[in-house]
Parts: C-alpha cells; sequence; structure tokens
C-alpha cells in the first residue's frame, strides 16, 4: 500500500515530533508500505524519509518544479 504522509518541512519542531515521524515511516517500511512524501529532506517529512529508507521502504517524494533549485528544500 502507498500511504502519503504531509508534515512540516520546518526543521524547527520538537525532538519529539522528529522522534515520531522517523518511528512513522520505520514502521511503514517494516510492514511493506511505501511512503509518498513531499520530497523535502528537512523537519518532519524529512524525518519520516529517513525512518522509512533505514529501514528498506520505498520512497517516493513529489517536489514542486519550482522548489527543485532552491537549497531550502534540498
Amino acid at each position: 500500500m502507498r500511504i502519503c504522509v504531509y508534515a512540516a518541512s520546518s526543521s524547527q519542531v520538537h525532538q519529539e515530533h522528529q522522534q515520531a515521524a522517523y518511528a512513522l515511516g520505520q514502521q511503514l517500511a517494516l510492514n511493506g508500505h511505501s511512503l509518498v512524501y513531499g520530497g523535502g529532506s528537512q523537519g518532519l517529512m524529512g524525518a519520516v524519509a529517513d525512518g522509512a529508507l533505514t529501514h528498506g521502504g520505498e520512497v517516493i517524494g513529489i517536489l514542486r518544479t519550482a522548489m527543485q533549485h532552491d537549497d531550502q528544500w534540498a
């Protein structure tokens, strides 16, 4: 199953929320689900992707064309 997660991309979030997002990504991967998310590497979106990738999950990032060359989103 592909599951879409949309969350904050700001790096200014509470550590407990970062940990919860990572755990969500981990559980998605361990249960054989794919993650579809906003494509950023920062904040909660980055944490959920990291959790999934670290545990062998499939991650599909969706990033607007206008943001592809903006270092804030990379």
